[in-house]
C-alpha cells in the first residue's frame, strides 16, 4: 500500500519545465539514436516473430526465429539458433561461426538508406526532427517503477523538412514518447503514419497510413538504457509487391562481452 501511494504522490507531482526539459531530452538523443555504439562489447537475444497479414488484416503465416547477437569494432555478429522453437542442430552453428570466419568481417550497418551515417547527420536529422515537430508534455507516468514524462509530438503546419528522414517521416508521423524524468532518455515511443508516404511515385517503396512502430528501452546495469522490446504493423510495397505484417522483437539476456572473446554460442540452455 505504501509503495502504491508512493507512486501515487509521484504521477501527481507538478510537470517540470517543458522548454528545460524537452531541450534535456534532445541533448540526450544522439546518444540515444547511435544504437550501434551504445551496444557495442554486449552479447544478447532477440526473439522475433513474423506475421504475414492477407488483405483483410487476417494472420496468414507466421514465423518465431531467435537468434544470439554480438556487438564489436568489427560490426554487428548476428547467429540464428533456433527457428519456430526448434534449436538449430550443432552442425548448423559450427557452418554459421565457420561462414564468419571465412568473412574475417561482421554485418557493419542495419540502419535503412535514408537514416543517418555519422554523428553530423544524427545532429542534423535531430535538429530537423525539432524543427519539425510540434511537442506538448501531457502527463506523468510510471515506467518499470520510474517517473515518466509523456510527451505528444505532430507535424508543425507549413514547416518544411530539410533531411532525408525528415521529408520521409517526420512530416507524415506523429505519435507519443514516454521520457525518463531522471535520466532524460527516451523508454517507450509510439509513432503512426497519418500520411501515405512514396518513394519514386511509389515505384521503388510505399507506406500506407496507419503503419505503426513502437519501441521500449531498458535500463541495463544500472548504466545504460537498451532496446527491450519493438512492435511494428507495416503495410505498403516495394518495387510494387505489397507486403502487410507485424512484426514483434523481444530483446533478453544482455550481458557484457569482452571483444577479444571468442564467442560461441549455441542453443538456449
Amino acid at each position: 500500500m505504501l509503495f502504491l501511494l508512493l507512486m501515487l504522490a509521484q504521477v501527481q507531482r507538478g510537470l517540470p519545465n517543458s522548454e528545460e526539459f524537452i531541450e534535456a531530452a534532445k541533448a540526450e538523443l544522439v546518444f540515444e539514436l547511435d544504437e550501434d555504439e551504445l551496444l557495442k562489447g554486449y552479447a544478447y537475444r532477440r526473439t522475433t516473430s513474423h506475421e504475414k497479414l492477407g488483405r483483410d488484416g487476417t494472420a496468414k503465416e507466421t514465423e518465431l526465429i531467435e537468434h544470439e547477437i554480438f556487438h564489436s569494432d568489427r560490426g554487428r555478429y548476428e547467429k540464428l539458433i533456433s527457428r519456430n522453437g526448434v534449436p538449430l542442430r550443432d552442425e548448423e552453428l559450427r557452418k554459421q561461426d565457420e561462414e564468419l570466419a571465412r568473412k574475417g568481417s561482421m554485418k557493419r550497418d542495419s540502419r535503412p538508406p535514408f537514416a543517418p551515417k555519422s554523428r553530423d547527420d544524427q545532429r542534423a536529422m535531430i535538429d530537423d526532427m525539432f524543427r519539425v515537430w510540434d511537442f506538448q508534455m501531457v502527463r506523468r507516468e510510471i515506467i518499470a517503477g520510474r517517473p515518466a514524462i509523456v510527451i505528444a509530438f505532430a507535424p508543425k503546419p507549413g514547416v518544411a523538412a530539410k533531411t532525408s528522414s525528415g521529408k520521409w517521416m517526420f512530416k507524415n508521423a506523429r505519435g507519443v514518447a514516454w521520457v525518463d524524468e531522471a535520466d532524460h532518455r527516451v523508454v517507450r515511443i509510439r509513432a503512426v503514419v497519418n500520411n501515405d508516404i512514396s518513394v519514386a511515385w511509389g515505384v521503388v517503396a510505399k507506406l500506407h497510413k496507419g503503419t505503426e512502430i513502437i519501441r521500449e528501452w531498458r535500463k541495463v546495469n544500472d548504466e545504460v538504457w537498451l532496446p527491450s522490446w519493438s512492435q511494428k504493423r507495416i503495410h505498403g510495397s516495394a518495387f510494387m509487391v505489397g507486403f502487410n505484417f507485424i512484426e514483434i522483437e523481444q530483446y533478453s539476456d544482455y550481458r557484457k562481452v569482452d571483444v577479444e572473446t571468442k564467442l560461441r554460442f549455441g542453443s538456449p540452455n
